[in-house]
């Protein structure tokens, strides 16, 4: 008989061991940890109770919370994504997928989730609905700083002289590339209003703007020292979970040194099905008219219209858009318009809980009305590739450093067209 007695002591003792986890922590321990505020501790606590149950709902909703309370949304995403698997049709992990990819800096679909909540009833499995409308405005803000540095801040040609008629040599001055290290400002508004209390209908606004100063001496000679950016917008948005839809009425300025201006109205709209919560098939498509002050040949019409394929992939989210689009520029001179197609490919990595990298490259093709000067002749044709990469690493709640680096070569069968660039930028980034 005690042997019976102590072997069931012992399987009691366990079972009692293995739904404590790894750290030997019980999921009411670990929901006690994040109601006290440790969202640190409970998120680790949550990872050991995750590796013993991974399909535990309660498990993968304490993950989830304590993740978005621990700044790591991407853990957070993926734990909705396995309970949304299985509930599909529970409002409350709609709205806290909306949260974390609110925390993530993806507006986008956080309005798809949000969207989505609205529409089904929330509440925990088995509960009964217990709907909780979500605010009905929204914003997002994001002031940027720091310095950069551009190789080539005057698009100097990589050769500057040619052959002209009878063999002539023409040859530019004596000027050169102007490399430059500067420092740069941004930031940007959005703001969204639901316009019924559980409508998919938004009314949308915002203000962007963009600064940047080089200290290279040579750009005050050509007038290239201060550059300034300033844009507005307004528009309609629509939002189902699936379907997302944005129209917007925008207007622009660009400056140079208070001198080389230039004015842009125009509207853009972008449509995005979600295939999958995992294929994203999204349209694109803009026109605008541009004034150039300095340069009035210039002015005209520009337009494009584009096809992207987004996919999400890995447990961390990572992406991958493959996207291609057509521009057209119809200006007031036919040396100054052109035609011809867009391809891009973009990856965002995102390594561990804090740090994100994307690489991505884009390649065009211009092909002009008109030659390029006037002793050529045969019509402009450029090919321009740029390769980019990104680098962020998040450093609290609301600030992250980043890295952008560029590199753009266009080649042209143009004399004086063809350059190369680099660009880098390093600052910070705060989001509120």
């Amino acid at each position: 008989m005690k042997r019976y007695i102590t072997a069931a002591l012992l399987i009691t003792l366990f079972v009692l061991a293995a739904r404590a986890g790894a750290d030997g922590v019980s999921p009411d321990g670990a929901a006690a940890l994040l109601a006290s505020g440790k969202a640190d501790e409970a998120f680790r606590a949550y990872m050991a109770l995750l590796r013993e149950d991974p399909e535990n709902y309660a498990v993968n909703l304490g993950l989830a919370r304590a993740a978005v309370a621990s700044n790591r949304p991407h853990h957070a995403i993926m734990a909705y994504d396995r309970l949304l698997a299985k509930y599909p049709n529970d409002g409350s992990l709609w709205r806290g997928m909306a949260d974390a990819y609110t925390a993530a800096g993806d507006g986008e679909r956080a309005e798809m989730c949000l969207a989505r909540a609205e529409n089904i009833s929330g509440g925990t499995p088995g509960t009964g609905a217990m709907r909780r409308s979500a605010p009905r405005f929204r914003k997002t803000a994001r002031l940027r700083a720091g310095v950069y540095f551009d190789s080539n801040a005057n698009q100097w040609p990589e050769s500057n002289e040619t052959r002209a008629w009878n063999n002539m040599t023409i040859r530019l001055g004596n000027s050169d590339e102007l490399d430059t290290a500067g420092l740069y400002l941004g930031g940007r508004l959005d703001a969204a209003y639901r316009l019924s209390e559980s409508g998919t209908w938004y009314a949308t606004g915002g203000i962007a703007a963009s600064l940047r100063y080089g200290f290279d001496g040579g750009l005050r000679e050509i007038n290239r020292v201060y550059s300034q950016w300033y844009k507005i917008y307004g528009g309609l948005r629509h939002a189902d979970g699936v379907n997302f839809f944005d129209l917007a009425l925008s207007a622009e300025i660009f400056d140079y040194d208070f001198y080389d201006t230039v004015y842009s109205y125009g509207a853009e709209a972008v449509f995005l099905r979600a295939v999958t919560p995992r294929f994203h098939l999204i349209t694109r498509a803009g026109m605008s008219n541009r004034r150039y002050a300095r340069s009035m040949p210039q002015t005209g019409n520009y337009g494009y219209a584009g096809q992207y394929l987004r996919f999400i992939f890995g447990e961390n989210g990572h992406e991958f858009t493959l996207g291609a689009r057509y521009i057209d520029a119809a200006a007031g001179s036919d040396r100054h318009s052109y035609s011809g197609p867009e391809y891009s490919a973009f990856f965002n990595f995102k390594i561990g809980e804090n740090l994100e990298i994307s690489p991505g490259v884009i390649y065009a093709e211009e092909r002009y009305d008109a030659p390029g000067m006037l002793w050529e002749s045969h019509n402009r044709g450029d090919k321009r590739v740029s390769y980019n990469v990104g680098v962020t690493r998040r450093l609290s709640e609301t600030a992250s450093a980043e890295f952008m680096y560029q590199y753009m070569d266009v080649s042209s069968d143009s004399a004086f067209s063809s350059y190369d660039r680099h660009n880098a930028s390093l600052g910070l980034v705060w989001t509120f």
